[in-house]
């Protein structure tokens, strides 16, 4: 439709104001899209691995309807800038400056302010289909090396337990695989249960790119991080996840306590579910919803828990916008037959929003 096509080209182009100019192109932060004044008060300086690493999507798919190259070319050189920075390391700290360097306080993790990166270097290239050459540079590989580092560095593996921890400081090239989490590996983020249906997402669009013994890989890793992630809701008193949990002799237990209907746990149930077709995907979904439905509903919609340990819970009287957008979404998705929204038509970008692939 074209009045649709007009409108994204303009908000496209006030878009485009973000982008600097200078060093490798970072854009800001915030952008008034009136005045098209920029604002970078929230970090300064820095910018998140997960802000200018989560345009391209939109920009993509915006470039593509509008045959004008110039978005796709904006969103893409930050990481063309920071990858060639990097060319030796694929696993990156979550901030960096305009010049593409990295921030002095390094962190690396699957969590805040670095996620969507990864989920989109893997996106870009299934998003791309024929059209990879042209759109997605080298993200499919890097998506590769990405996962074979945080696999090396990220993921600890204890007892039957395995989960996703954080590196704050350089990342010690001479270990792997930590089994015992030093003060600085020792938590879990709700948010890094995207990484397992990430992966599988992997393992069944990326068969051209990884070895048939990589995709037996990461689908493993992918199903047993998937059961910890549901380990997060199970294990407490409500049935919800908390924000965090701490990783320790082979055990989970929830430190920040809030619940946000957050969407990740079940958008790795609805990928694992369609990749793999085991049924206890949908229960453990189904198990979540119930929850949900019992803690958090109220007459006016669905409320975030303080305290997910404690019956009953009290409410934050928050409804956060990624609980429509997404939560919900992925679960009506798990329990709809595969060809609805399929995975072999569509890819979604980190809001849950369909885009088509090429």
């Amino acid at each position: 439709d074209k009045l649709f096509l007009d409108n994204a080209r303009d908000l496209g182009d006030r878009l485009l104001s973000a982008y600097a100019k200078g060093g490798v192109g970072m854009p800001s932060n915030m952008v008034s899209l009136q005045s098209q004044d920029l604002n970078q008060e929230w970090e300064g300086v820095k910018h998140h691995l997960a802000e200018f690493g989560t345009t391209q999507l939109e920009f993509y798919a915006l470039s593509r309807e509008t045959g004008d190259m110039k978005y796709a070319e904006a969103s893409a050189k930050p990481l063309i800038g920071v990858h060639k920075r990097n060319n030796a390391q694929y696993l990156l700290s979550t901030h960096f400056l305009s010049s593409g360097e990295v921030a002095t306080e390094e962190t690396y993790t699957m969590g805040a302010m670095a996620d969507s990166y990864y989920e989109y270097l893997l996106k870009a290239w299934v998003q791309a289909g024929a059209h990879r050459g042209d759109m997605v540079h080298d993200t499919g590989k890097r998506w590769e090396g990405a996962m074979d580092e945080m696999i090396k560095y990220l993921l600890y593996k204890q007892k039957s337990l395995s989960a996703l921890i954080e590196v704050r400081g350089p990342l010690d090239k001479e270990k792997a695989n930590p089994a015992i989490p030093t003060p600085n590996l020792d938590e879990m983020n709700h948010l890094a249960c995207f990484a397992p249906g990430m992966l599988a997402l992997g393992t069944h669009k990326a068969k051209s790119l990884l070895s048939f013994e990589k995709r037996l890989k990461f689908m493993e890793i992918a199903e047993e991080l998937t059961e910890t992630c549901y380990k997060m809701y199970s294990t407490t008193e409500t049935g919800l996840a908390g924000e965090n949990y701490r990783v320790f002799f082979g055990e989970i237990q929830v430190a920040d306590k809030k619940n946000m209907l957050r969407p990740e746990a079940v958008e790795s149930l609805m990928i694992l579910y369609r990749v793999t077709g085991k049924n206890k995907y949908r229960e453990w979904g189904w198990e979540i919803f119930q929850a949900i439905e019992k803690h958090c509903k109220v007459e006016a919609g669905y409320s975030g828990v303080r305290d997910v340990t404690q019956e009953p819970a009290e409410l934050d009287n928050k409804m956060q916008s990624w609980f429509l957008a997404e939560t919900l979404k992925y679960l009506y998705l798990l329990f709809s037959p595969t060809d609805v929204v399929s995975l072999d038509e569509w890819v979604f970008n980190t809001e849950a929003h369909p885009l088509m692939i090429w």
